[in-house]
């Protein structure tokens, strides 16, 4: 499988996701488990499909672009608070109306959260407008 990915050109995309499992490896599984599952990971394609758990901050942190075309939500969780990013996707595939809070990880009840821009096209926008 490792030839194949070299062969395609993704090898840093690879070592992008055994960082990435090694960071968020809480059952403490050894480097060679770690590095079985970023290969099943990268096998599967997770990391292009915005219902993965994982699709926003993995894309934020080594694929910028990928999220580009992605529709993000802004939710706040229950357990948080905080607003954070999950996809349409994972909202259209919520289990009895749970998400992973976007920042601890929990699964649990949520609310979509409108965003106001603040660009300055906008505010120059306002100050044009009469009042």
């Amino acid at each position: 499988m490792e030839s194949l990915i070299q062969k395609a050109g993704e090898q840093a995309l690879l070592d992008a996701l055994i960082e990435w499992e090694s960071n968020h490896n809480y059952t403490r599984a050894s480097p060679q488990e770690v590095r079985k599952e970023a290969l099943r990971l990268h096998t599967a394609r997770l990391f292009d499909d915005p219902r993965w758990i994982h699709f926003v901050p993995f894309n934020r942190k080594y694929r910028p672009e990928a999220l580009e075309a992605a529709h993000l939500v802004t939710v706040v969780s229950e357990c948080c608070h905080t607003p954070g990013e999950v996809t349409q996707e994972q909202i259209d595939h919520a289990a009895n109306g749970m998400v992973a809070c976007p920042c601890c990880g929990k699964w649990g009840p949520f609310r979509c959260v409108e965003q106001a821009e603040n660009t300055e096209e906008n505010k120059i926008g306002m100050e044009m407008m009469p009042r």
